[in-house]
């Protein structure tokens, strides 16, 4: 987990004395979420290995492998959604806070933790 991640949860566990109506475990429409930012992930890879198999058979990088257009317009949106992600995580646990448990979500944002420490090795790889 992150440092954030962690520091979120820590401070919803310290508050939270009764989570009679707050949530440990994901939603199923953040789920499903994360479930479409990894199709975006496997596109953004698809992509860079499509362009990488290109420049290895050719010996040479072309014009249409530098712009990679596509691949660009991938990954800016595989980017904003995890942004987005994170933010509609954080803002679940900041209100398990805000209310001591009896409102909110923590388990979307363990749920997104465990997905972009996935994606992050993916990535890393490509």
């Amino acid at each position: 987990m992150t440092l954030v991640g962690g520091l979120l949860l820590a401070g919803c566990n310290a508050h939270a004395e009764s989570r009679s109506s707050s949530s440990n475990v994901a939603t199923a429409e953040f789920k499903n979420k994360l479930a479409q930012i990894d199709g975006q992930a496997r596109e953004v890879e698809r992509l860079f290995s499509a362009a990488a198999t290109r420049i290895e058979s050719s010996r040479r990088i072309a014009a249409q492998d530098l712009q990679a257009a596509e691949l660009e317009r991938a990954m800016e949106a595989y980017a904003a959604a995890l942004k987005s992600s994170f933010d509609e995580a954080v803002a679940a646990v900041e209100q398990a806070t805000q209310s001591n448990g009896r409102s909110g979500n923590t388990g979307n944002l363990v749920a997104f933790e465990t997905l972009a420490k996935t994606h992050e090795r993916r990535m890393k790889a490509l």
